[in-house]
């Protein structure tokens, strides 16, 4: 808003007379647009003089053409680097994340927490439910450990006997197997997943197991 503007809002309000105040109205407005020149001057100025310094530096670098904001002086635009893509790993046709382990059962069987594997220097526990593979070494050693309570889940695949909140024999020895679920079974099964998504770290996927497909997750 003018300083014209702003004084006739004040003389409307306090009923000031305009008439005198024209010449130093004026002289304030000029004042105001000098200022903004000079701000603007400054403003392209400064931008002016950091590209420059952008560009020598590059310049006595070797860097040739100078880039500027990503984009070259001259020459054709680089075209941008290529997307991690996950299609390119895949079960059955569903996409794994590149940085995910596919295991075999013979490799879960691994993941015991038992010490003496060349293979598992660090005595890791994994366990796999609804298809996906969990390390629970760090946070559920005590459960899942040689010895503990839970250690009948580790280094296989748990589905079944964790979704019925089962010890038996059977239930364990089923692993995956959950065709004769009801669909409150399957809702159980899911929040198992859901549980050790959220408080294990997820490492990999079962390759022989299309439960995880099933169950929707990715």
């Amino acid at each position: 808003m003018s300083f014209l503007a702003k004084a006739a809002i004040i003389g409307v309000l306090f009923a000031v007379p305009l008439a005198p105040l024209y010449p130093l109205i004026q002289k304030l407005e000029t004042v105001e647009r000098a200022e903004r020149i000079v701000l603007n001057s400054f403003d392209a100025t400064g931008t002016l003089a950091l590209n420059s310094l952008k560009t020598t530096g590059q310049l006595m670098s070797g860097k040739w053409p100078p880039v500027i904001d990503g984009r070259p002086l001259w020459g054709p635009i680089p075209e941008p680097p290529p997307q991690a893509d996950i299609s390119d790993k895949q079960i059955d046709g569903t996409p794994i994340p590149p940085n995910e382990r596919v295991f075999t059962l013979q490799d879960l069987a691994i993941y015991t927490g038992n010490p003496g594997h060349p293979e598992n220097p660090d005595n890791r526990v994994m366990l796999a439910v609804g298809g996906i593979v969990f390390d629970v070494t760090d946070l559920g050693f005590k459960f899942y450990g040689p010895e503990q309570g839970y250690a009948c889940f580790a280094a296989k695949p748990s589905s079944r006997a964790l979704a019925l909140g089962s010890t038996e024999i059977e239930d364990i020895e089923l692993g995956d197997s959950v065709e004769d679920f009801t669909e409150p079974q399957m809702a159980q099964l899911r929040e198992q997943v859901k549980f050790y998504t959220e408080k294990y770290t997820r490492v990999g996927v079962l390759i022989e197991r299309e439960l995880m497909v099933d169950l929707g997750f990715r």
